[in-house]
């Protein structure tokens, strides 16, 4: 018993440390953003995103286009909006109201992907 409380108890604090991790991760991202350092924030979005185990990143997909549209890589930054799409359900009505997102790079990712948005959207409803 005592042996299995420990254990227990081990895999909590790792669980625990990695969270503690996956958010410092996050957090730089977004520093870097701020200070406009890009290139940096997009490599703590992509090491943040296969790390961690929050399944509500819509938000993050959003910041994570935005550093991609503003350091001039224009076709990832849309990829990662149809991503965003497609398994986090950002919707329509977000290229126009969510606050996150690049003014410019909503209205050029809608034109990009505005024939295929309800493929994209179906394919999130049906994983739902």
């Amino acid at each position: 018993m005592k042996r299995f409380l420990l254990l227990t108890v081990m895999l909590f604090i790792a669980q625990l440390s990695s969270a503690i991790e996956n958010d410092s991760l996050l957090n730089q991202a977004r520093e870097f953003s701020t200070k406009k350092d890009y290139s940096s924030a997009i490599i703590c979005y992509k090491k943040y995103l296969k790390e961690t185990s929050n399944k509500d990143l819509k938000e993050v997909y959003i910041e994570f286009a935005n550093s991609y549209y503003l350091n001039k890589q224009k076709k990832e930054a849309i990829q990662t909006i149809r991503v965003a799409i497609e398994k986090y359900g950002f919707v329509e009505q977000d290229f126009i109201f969510n606050k996150t997102l690049n003014e410019k790079l909503s209205d050029e990712a809608w034109a990009a992907i505005y024939d295929d948005y309800f493929i994209l959207r179906d394919r999130y409803l049906a994983n739902q």
